[in-house]
């Protein structure tokens, strides 16, 4: 897999992916608040997400959603991470608009922008 801008490497491994891909999603979705929402975190994840988050903040909105559909497409390609593993209401989102019959209102906010986008390509 090639780096993520804004990943560190960790022994820690899925815990670091997961976190990563946590600190990806809500910079994306908003990155005005995304210190703020971060900072709730337990003590032990502040510092490093808060460390990703400042490098995801200086790439710019386009290299912050490119690194998050990277890190989604890698993960839903592997198989290591299926539909059931993309996090929070993104997830629930994605996973209402792939379940049959599905045809419910189409909202225009950056969850429903991303959650179409991420159902698209599955």
């Amino acid at each position: 897999m090639k780096p993520v801008p804004g990943h560190e490497a960790s022994p820690e491994g899925d815990d670091s992916r997961a976190l990563e891909l946590l600190v990806l999603t809500v910079t994306v979705l908003d990155p005005d608040r995304a210190a703020s929402l971060l900072g709730g975190l337990a003590e032990s994840l502040r510092p490093a997400a808060l460390r990703r988050c400042a490098r995801l903040e200086r790439m710019g909105r386009s290299g912050r959603h490119a690194a998050l559909a990277r890190v989604c497409a890698h993960r839903l390609a592997s198989g290591a991470g299926r539909v059931e593993h993309i996090p929070g209401l993104l997830g629930a989102e994605v996973r209402k608009r792939l379940a049959p019959g599905d045809a419910g209102p189409q909202g225009s906010g950056p969850l429903e922008r991303w959650a179409r986008r991420l159902a698209a390509e599955l």
